[in-house]
């Protein structure tokens, strides 16, 4: 276009540029017939008329090479996705907060911490793909940390021994360079805080290795890989390290001294329709079959969303942002809460200490205090009974809490592997949650919750069975000694029953309320922890969110003890 005016501006007369316009035409049309075309989805008229889509990826190294690794995925969705125009947009940790607020980007690139803490503050639709990096030109779908000590006798050979020690890391910000290795010390009883002392060298990760190297460390943090790239560049040899607490997985031959952690997660933000980001996650698991995209940009592809709930663990355990404002309990705090239980607490305990007391000096016959002990006693018993329920119930809905269900689980998971029964957890979100409270207010909000809680109560029946609020929109079933062949129907009443709530707003709207579920199952034999049993259930949930929301999907156990 800038080329066309310029040409305006110097043609002194509108014959010879209108000349000039037709003999451009006529190459162009002999220029259409002889060179080839590019296969693509998107025909000249769709692009022309495309809507831009924009994809946030967060930058840890400058934009500008940011933007150079990753604008090959917006041209390759461009041409993959009919009418829409993709474009990468790099940004800073601290630049995310106002753009997503503002819907100036649709999608978000980012890395799993940062996934966890901006879903704290704004209502995504979660993560629609996870990203696959490439080692050794194998698929990697995953990574962890490692712990590592320089390979000598009096170096340490266990995490227990790394108490009093100095230990190098990058930054404490790194999942894979600090948190991952920080949360296997915590889980062996090491404090962080106390027992050791963290020196950050800043990026890149060869910077902790040179510390231990150079003996200014004890031992050392690193994100898997490092350690294998150093050996590879020749700056180490493969036994100048001992790793420590080395763990296995399978399909990972790498040096790891954690759990493994979910690769970075490509998330749709949530006013985006569910038709376009399903065709951008059909696009990104077809990514590998363009093995010049994936390529050039450094990757394998992508692959289905992972559950990032062991991320989230991670990071509430270490207390990392956002998670790092929680309080501890403490005497004062529970005096601040309880204060006037507590009050009245003492206050009858002195008023009975007394009393008794008085009756003794008077004389009063032995059987008569007793009676007035024993009344007293069953008053305590019932207040004690009160602040039981008060710290196990959640005070809105009525439900039992996160932390009772957490206990509970826990103890029927047990159960069903002494007793050889059946038990199944369903995971609850009540669907656009955010809209009752944007439209309506906070009021209409906690009203559709108390419905859904009442409704899901009246729901499950049995008292081996339990319902609890576990944050936020999101609630949980557990069923225990159940009928695996009953769950869809019994998923499916719930489903309806939910459907039947009716509310009236201030201004004579007429509410109903819908949720998504994900159920999984156990039996007596599985090997299966609570951790994953959560993981599996909470994964169903997404999947019934991805498949329009108002329903659910049941994940059966299919491990070799369970026949269904």
């Amino acid at each position: 276009m800038h080329h066309i005016i310029d040409l305006w501006e110097k043609t002194s007369s509108r014959h010879h540029f209108y000349k000039l316009i037709s003999i451009s035409l006529i190459l162009m049309f002999i220029l259409t017939l002889v060179c080839p075309k590019r296969q693509t989805w998107a025909a000249p008229s769709e692009v022309a008329n495309s809507q831009d889509v924009t994809i946030g990826v967060l930058s840890f190294t400058s934009k500008e090479d940011t933007l150079k690794k990753w604008n090959p995925l917006a041209k390759y969705l461009t041409e993959s996705i009919p009418n829409r125009k993709f474009q990468i947009t790099p940004l800073f940790y601290t630049e995310f907060e106002s753009v997503v607020s503002s819907k100036s980007i649709d999608y978000i690139l980012t890395n799993p911490a940062h996934y966890i803490a901006i879903g704290q503050d704004f209502e995504l639709s979660g993560a629609i793909a996870t990203l696959t990096e490439l080692s050794d030109g194998k698929p990697q779908y995953g990574f962890g940390g490692v712990i590592f000590t320089k390979n000598e006798n009096s170096a340490p050979e266990s995490l227990t021994d790394l108490v009093g020690k100095k230990i190098s890391a990058v930054s404490q910000s790194s999942l894979g360079g600090y948190q991952a290795s920080a949360f296997e010390l915590q889980k062996a009883g090491l404090r962080l805080e106390s027992s050791v002392e963290i020196i950050l060298t800043g990026m890149p990760h060869s910077n902790a290795v040179d510390m231990v190297m150079n003996e200014k460390a004890d031992a050392g943090f690193v994100r898997t890989g490092v350690i294998e790239a150093l050996i590879e560049s020749g700056e180490l040899q493969a036994d100048d390290l001992r790793i420590l607490n080395p763990q296995t997985f399978k399909d990972f031959d790498q040096y790891i001294s954690t759990d493994m952690y979910p690769e970075w997660p490509f998330i749709a933000l949530f006013h985006i329709e569910q038709r376009d980001a399903r065709r951008v996650a059909a696009a990104l698991f077809l990514m590998d079959e363009h093995p010049d995209i994936v390529e050039e940009i450094g990757i394998s592809g992508f692959t289905i969303p992972s559950s990032y709930l062991q991320v989230e663990l991670l990071m509430r355990s270490l207390k990392i942002a956002p998670f790092d404002h929680i309080e501890p309990i403490t005497l004062y705090g529970i005096w601040d809460q309880y204060y006037f239980e507590l009050l009245i607490t003492i206050g009858l305990l002195l008023t009975i200490s007394y009393y008794a007391v008085y009756k003794a000096r008077m004389g009063k016959v032995l059987s008569s205090k007793n009676d007035e002990l024993n009344k007293a006693t069953l008053q305590l018993k019932k207040m004690n009974e009160d602040l039981t329920q008060i710290s196990i119930k959640d005070a809105l809905t009525g439900l039992y809490n996160r932390r009772h269900f957490e206990v509970f689980f826990a103890d029927k998971l047990n159960q069903i592997k002494r007793h050889n029964n059946d038990l199944a957890i369903c995971v609850i979100d009540i669907d656009n949650f955010k809209f009752y409270n944007d439209t309506y207010g906070h009021h209409i909000g906690d009203a559709v919750l108390v419905k859904v809680a009442n409704t899901l109560k009246g729901q499950v029946h049995r008292s081996l069975d339990l319902v609890a609020r576990y944050a936020g929109d999101e609630f949980i079933i557990v069923l225990y000694d159940v009928n695996f062949k009953s769950l869809d129907m019994m998923a499916g009443r719930i489903i309806k029953a939910i459907e039947d709530i009716q509310l009236e707003a201030p201004n004579g709207d007429l509410l109903t309320v819908s949720i998504s579920m994900g159920v999984t199952t156990a039996s007596g034999n599985c090997k299966t922890t609570s951790e994953e049993l959560f993981k599996s259930a909470d994964k169903a949930l997404f999947d019934a969110k991805d498949k329009g929301k108002n329903g659910y999907v049941i994940d059966y156990c299919d491990c070799e003890y369970c026949d269904h």
